[in-house]
């Protein structure tokens, strides 16, 4: 590494990237492609039950292009993941 020029990488030079791990329960969920209310509420950073999925209906309807729609999401958006029984949640998945 050359002092002078911090943000100068040299081949070979190894260096450590910081990243934030998903934790067991997420408080928020990133919607990527083919995203439905129920696989989301499936997942196991999530509820680990699609039979939740009007639960994170219910709790971003707001958010929603179309708030009566819950089949209506875009890749992109960030859905709140309300808490069942007050486990702490953090992170986003």
């Amino acid at each position: 590494m050359d002092p002078a020029n911090p943000n100068l990488i040299e081949v070979g030079q190894t260096f450590t990237i910081p990243w934030r791990r998903v934790t067991a329960n997420a408080k928020y969920y990133l919607t990527r492609p083919g995203d439905s209310f129920t696989n989301i509420a499936a997942r196991p950073a999530v509820y680990n039950d699609q039979y939740q999925w009007e639960r994170l209906y219910n709790a971003n309807r707001a958010r929603l292009p179309n708030p009566n729609n819950p089949h209506l999401m875009y890749p992109g958006m960030v859905i709140e993941i309300p808490s069942i029984s007050g486990e702490a949640r953090d992170g986003i998945f």
